[in-house]
C-alpha cells in the first residue's frame, strides 16, 4: 500500500467483565457538569452559548475565523468553530508553595499545542477518580506500550470535546515530530541520526512538553469518530501533509468504551486526524458528541495559580514571560534544523 512502515498502534475494547474499568469510569463521568453535553433540541448557537458560559472548560482564545487576521482572537467556547473544546488536568508535580507577590502556586505538568500561546495555558490538579481510572487504563494497555510508557502511568489528561453540531474534527497533524524528523529517520548518514529520539518537538521546551518516546492513551465516550493515519506518497517522504495517502487499512473507529494506544513510531511515520463519519453524524443528530480523554506522559512543569475561585482552570503565574521566551527560541532552533535538513537531502 506504500506506507513506510506498518502501524504500531492498537484499539482495545474492554470486555464487560472488566468491572474495574466501567465502575471507575462511571465515577469520572460524574465529575462532568450536565451543561457540557449537547441536547436533542440544541442548535449550534444554543450549544455555543451554553459552553461559552461554562466555567468547567479551559478558556481558549482562537484566531477569529481560524486565521487570526490582524491579531484578532475570540473565545473558542462561545463560537461554533469545529475545533475541539478542552479541559486539562495534571498530577501534582510538587507541593504547592507560596511565591512572594504572586500567592500560592501549584506546580503541574503543562501540555502545550500549536497556536495556543502560553498566556492561554490552563491546568488543574487531577481529581482522585480520574487518577485511579488513568492507572487502570495504563494497566490494561501495558502489553502494547513502548518501554518508556510501560515504566509508570501517564501523569496528565486532556479531555477533548467534539460536537456533531459544530462539525467537530481535528485536522491532519503530528504531535511530537515534523517532516524534518521523518527525513532524518530515513537518512542514516545524516548528522544527528543517533540523536533523533531527542529531536523534534518533544525536546524543544514549550513547543511540546511530552516525554521523549512516550505513547498516548485515548479513551472515548459518546458517538464514534474515525481516526485515520495517513502517510507520504511512495518515494516522496518530503511531500506536503495535504498530499499524504489515506488507506482503509489505517482507519479505525474510536467509539464509546474504547482505548486507543497511539504508539510514538506512528507519530513519526504517519500523520493522524479524526472526524465524525456522515452516517454517524446523521444518526446522532444534535445530541451527537465524542469526549476523548487523552492521557500523556509529560515532562514540562509550570506553576499555576492555586485559587479555587478561578474559572476555567488555573492560569500560569510568574514564569509566563520565561515560557514565552523559550517558545520563541525553540521555534528559531526548529527553523534552523529544518533548513539544514532540507539542504542535506538536496531540497531547494
Amino acid at each position: 500500500m506504500g506506507a513506510l512502515t506498518s502501524a504500531a498502534s492498537v484499539l482495545i475494547r474492554p470486555s464487560d467483565t472488566c468491572m474495574n474499568i466501567w465502575s471507575m469510569f462511571a465515577r469520572v463521568r460524574a465529575l462532568l457538569p450536565e451543561g457540557i453535553y449537547p441536547r436533542s433540541d440544541d442548535t449550534a448557537v444554543t450549544l455555543a452559548r451554553r459552553l461559552g458560559e461554562s466555567a468547567f472548560l479551559d478558556d481558549i482564545h482562537f484566531p477569529r475565523g481560524g486565521h487570526g487576521a490582524h491579531g484578532r482572537f475570540v473565545r473558542l467556547n462561545a463560537t461554533t468553530y469545529p475545533q475541539p473544546r478542552r479541559v486539562t488536568w495534571s498530577e501534582e508535580a510538587a507541593a504547592a508553595h507560596l511565591v512572594p507577590s504572586v500567592g500560592w502556586v501549584q506546580p503541574l505538568y503543562a501540555y502545550t499545542q500549536a497556536r495556543r500561546p502560553p498566556q492561554d495555558w490552563r491546568c488543574r490538579p487531577m481529581p482522585p477518580e480520574l487518577s485511579k481510572f488513568k492507572d487502570e487504563l495504563w494497566r490494561l494497555a501495558l502489553p502494547y506500550l513502548g518501554p518508556v510508557s510501560a515504566r509508570s502511568p501517564p501523569n496528565a489528561c486532556q479531555l477533548m470535546l467534539y460536537y456533531v453540531l459544530f462539525g467537530s474534527a481535528i485536522g491532519r497533524h503530528r504531535d511530537n515530530y515534523c517532516t524534518a524528523d521523518l527525513l532524518r529517520a530515513l537518512e542514516p548518514s545524516l548528522p544527528g541520526k543517533d540523536n533523533l529520539s531527542f529531536d523534534g518537538h518533544t525536546a524543544s521546551g514549550d513547543t511540546n512538553s511530552q516525554v521523549v518516546h512516550s505513547d498516548v492513551l485515548v479513551w472515548s465516550d459518546g458517538d464514534s469518530m474515525t481516526l485515520t493515519l495517513s502517510f507520504p506518497p511512495p518515494h516522496d517522504p518530503t511531500a506536503n501533509r495535504d498530499d499524504y495517502v489515506v488507506h482503509p487499512e489505517f482507519r479505525v473507529r474510536c467509539g464509546a468504551g474504547t482505548l486507543f494506544v497511539f504508539r510514538t513510531p506512528d507519530d513519526l511515520f504517519f500523520c493522524h486526524e479524526a472526524a465524525f463519519d456522515d452516517a454517524v453524524a446523521a444518526a446522532a443528530g444534535a445530541a451527537g458528541y465524542r469526549f476523548a480523554y487523552v492521557f500523556r506522559w509529560l515532562q514540562s512543569v509550570r506553576d499555576f495559580h492555586l485559587d479555587p475561585t478561578k474559572r476555567h482552570g488555573m492560569l500560569l503565574t510568574h514564569n509566563l514571560e520565561q515560557a514565552a521566551k523559550e517558545r520563541r527560541a525553540s521555534k528559531a532552533k526548529k527553523r534552523a534544523r529544518e533548513c539544514a535538513t532540507a539542504c542535506a537531502v538536496g531540497r531547494p
